[in-house]
């Protein structure tokens, strides 16, 4: 196990600059996850706000249609003035606005199909005022094709509203605590790039040096021999990394890592770091340069995490990064997360496409070891 020693020593010689990343991706991935957002545990609904123009009689139907939009929602008074009514939807004071125009409850009761005029803000309150708006009149509109009075479609709408399904969401799992992990695991993107990438690169560099090179040529041990302790030397590198970053995390978040989701979360970050280890082995073998490794590093982690969703979550990001992002494996990696937190029940379906996600970040490592193995084969070449 000569080669595999060697390797050590060069990680020994290496240790300071790897205690220096170590410490910064820990650092930010734990104070990224204490300082998230995602740590709302509670839900409360707030009312959107509706503005009604009547230009309308005061009719029952139209009473009774307040009434129930003042259930559902603030009701603000503006004065029926068109520019006042443009400055109030423009400076959020209203969501909607609701125009009645005159004669519509007798036409309504006619069976015509006169239109309420919307004027809606970009807020999103918008459209849950509009489907209040709907709800009430989809069913006014079926007991009144059934040719009910006034006062009878009044009364069977009220009564109608009033059967609300109760809906009770039940999940044990801390769905704030989730989003930690999850910004943990998305943020470890960046520690594996990092880490990963400049151990193994670092170390395949030495043994590429012409001297260390000449001395393996002389000795009795084989090529395949050699290649394959330094495999060991980068797996065992890697594990170790690995089993870092998920201690830290079972210690910080135990209730959510002994869980589930913390299996898959273990596993797609497992499979993220062989990755990362075999982009370090080709990296290493391309770059002559010992000095242009760490700026080679910096742009490959830090570019990866920034259009990939470790920095900036995915759903904040444009369509066409998140487009280009796709022929990265940290792109997938954090997908895995995102959706392993989202999930409260795993399904076969939701299994399948989180597995299938893992199955393309290995595809990327057997894409990055066989363009190591045809660097390689051609260095052997050249050099003889």
């Amino acid at each position: 196990m000569t080669v595999f020693n060697t390797y050590l020593k060069i990680i020994k010689k290496q240790y300071p600059m790897i205690l220096i990343y170590l410490g910064i991706t820990l650092f930010f991935a734990i104070f990224t996850t204490s300082t998230s957002t995602d740590n709302v545990t509670s839900y409360v609904a707030e009312k959107p706000t509706i503005t009604i123009i009547n230009n309308d009689e005061d009719t029952k139907f139209l009473q009774n249609f307040k009434s129930y939009i003042a259930e559902n929602a603030k009701i603000l008074e503006i004065e029926n003035n068109e520019e006042k009514l443009a400055d109030a939807l423009f400076y959020g004071e209203t969501d909607l606005i609701m125009i009645i125009p005159q004669g519509y409850t007798q036409k309504f009761l006619n069976g015509e199909n006169p239109q309420i005029e919307m004027k809606k803000s970009t807020a999103s309150y918008s459209t849950f005022s509009q489907m209040l708006l709907e709800k009430y009149l989809n069913i006014a509109k079926a007991y009144n094709i059934a040719g009910m009075t006034e006062d009878e479609i009044i009364n069977k709408i009220n009564e109608d509203l009033k059967n609300v399904v109760e809906v009770k969401v039940e999940n044990k799992l801390d769905t704030g605590m989730l989003g930690k992990v999850r910004f943990y695991y998305n943020f470890a993107n960046y520690g594996f790039l990092v880490l990963c990438i400049y151990i193994a690169s670092i170390v395949i560099r030495e043994f590429n040096e012409l001297k260390i090179k000449r001395r393996n040529l002389i000795s009795r041990t084989s090529y395949k021999k050699i290649n394959f302790q330094i495999l060991l030397g980068n797996a065992t590198l890697a594990f170790g990394i690995w089993i870092l970053y998920v201690a830290i995390s079972i210690v910080l978040y135990s209730d959510i890592m002994f869980t589930t989701n913390g299996m898959w979360f273990i596993i797609n970050s497992l499979i993220f770091c062989i990755t990362a280890m075999t982009i370090g082995t080709f990296i290493g073998n391309i770059v002559k340069n010992k000095d242009a490794i760490n700026g080679v590093v910096n742009v490959i982690a830090l570019g990866s995490s920034f259009i990939c969703g470790s920095f900036v979550p995915q759903e904040y990001l444009p369509d066409f990064v998140l487009k280009l992002a796709r022929v990265l494996p940290s792109y997938w990696f954090i997908s895995n997360n995102n959706t392993i937190a989202a999930t409260t029940n795993f399904t076969t379906e939701i299994i399948k496409n989180i597995c299938i996600y893992m199955i393309v970040v290995l595809a990327f490592s057997t894409i990055f070891i066989f363009a190591n193995n045809l660097v390689s084969k051609s260095r052997r070449k050249s050099e003889k």
